[in-house]
């Protein structure tokens, strides 16, 4: 079977899927190619900012849509096992909270508009060829052909096409290890919880009245050494955060086990080695301190589709455009490695010093620092 598509995205997780959703609206074929054998969400919650709430509204996507099955957080607590409130921080934007989602109902939502027959599920590439300066030519393993004029990898860090990458290399030097479930809890519903006693941090995220994503991260540790720690000892430790810890350490798992992920950052690169165009994680894998990289995804997804709308499938015209975003996700990845930093201070006394720091700091301060965090995004998308 040979097939003619305009574009074809390597990869089926948030980036490849909302990339599609955007290609769908304004009327670009596509094929989507992912190794899995079937469409599932890879991890447990996850929070998207107002920028990745107004990049999937820019894509098409029906967004948190009616369904309630979704939190919208508008503060945060930061403490200690001491005192699970030292300080209260509003998150989000007026009018446009940060979603808490089970990643398992976002991925249902990009789903919703696509073509199942625009889906090669259980399958990869097995050989390409540029069979000119403008069309590319794929072969996957089930002897499908499909000819293209743009190749578009959203497969995440880990992928053969992003070579320059060295994964293992850097999961091997990576010292921050998180876990991630989800469980049956009860929380208030705008309220994100995120608690430090210097080496671990736990996060606690209402996705529901009765479900919660939880993370814990540990700093200064091997993978090595995190896979030999038995999940009787993860919750242990997670009891040992007060009553926020105890009540989540206790609570039934719901929809995920206990998934352990080394954390790494790499360079920010739009192209592949080949032809191809990078998005996501394969274009700039990211410590995730600040829960920002599913809306950065997005963010690509959403600038990706303004650029072929503005340009056609001119693919130098669209790695120019993606390549304008350099600045922010560089910025956005300093933050992050710096808030990681912060937040894994070591000791009790330097631990509850920076959250009451953090307590006396102007609330025009950090609602101007929120804003920040996405206002160049808007720019962008208003410039296009």
């Amino acid at each position: 079977m040979t097939l003619k598509k305009d574009v074809v995205i390597i990869g089926a997780e948030l980036a490849g899927l909302s990339l599609a959703n955007g290609l769908e609206k304004i009327g670009v074929s596509y094929a989507i190619v992912e190794q899995k054998p079937a469409a599932s969400a890879s991890g447990a919650g996850i929070l998207i900012h107002p920028s990745g709430a107004v990049a999937l509204e820019t894509l098409g996507v029906p967004f948190p849509g009616n369904d309630r099955e979704w939190c919208g957080l508008t503060e945060m607590r930061f403490g200690s096992p001491r005192n699970d409130s030292i300080v209260k921080v509003p998150i989000g934007e007026v009018g446009r909270p940060v979603i808490s989602v089970h990643r398992r109902k976002l991925h249902e939502i990009l789903l919703t508009n696509l073509h199942t027959e625009t889906v090669f599920f259980g399958c990869h590439v097995d050989s390409f060829a540029s069979a000119s300066p403008v069309r590319h030519h794929i072969s996957l393993n089930d002897g499908t052909e499909i000819d293209t004029a743009l190749i578009v990898v959203a497969s995440g860090a880990n992928t053969a096409l992003r070579t320059d990458l060295d994964q293992p290399k850097l999961i091997n030097q990576s010292s921050q290890m998180v876990w991630r479930w989800t469980v049956d809890a009860s929380l208030p519903s705008q309220t994100g919880y995120e608690l430090h006693d210097g080496q671990w941090r736990l996060g606690v995220f209402p996705l529901s009245e009765k479900q919660c994503y939880i993370f814990l991260a540990a700093n200064r540790m091997s993978l090595n050494e995190a896979k030999q720690i038995p999940p009787s000892e993860i919750m242990a430790r997670v009891g040992r955060f007060g009553p926020i810890g105890e009540q989540t350490a206790n609570a039934n798992f719901t929809g995920t086990n206990v998934l352990l992920h080394a954390i790494f950052q790499g360079p920010v690169k739009w192209e592949g080695n080949n032809e191809e165009i990078l998005i996501g994680d394969s274009a700039h894998p990211m410590l995730p301190n600040l829960g920002m990289g599913g809306s950065l995804a997005f963010e690509d997804s959403a600038t990706l589709v303004s650029a072929i709308r503005c340009t056609g499938l001119d693919r130098d015209a669209i790695v120019q455009r993606l390549t304008q975003r350099t600045r922010r996700v560089k910025a956005l990845a300093r933050q992050s490695s710096m808030y990681g930093a912060l937040a894994h201070l070591p000791g009790n006394l330097l631990t509850d010093l920076k959250l009451h720091s953090l307590r006396l700091a102007p609330s025009f301060f950090i609602r101007s620092s929120q804003r920040r965090l996405y206002s160049e995004f808007y720019k962008a998308m208003e410039r296009s």
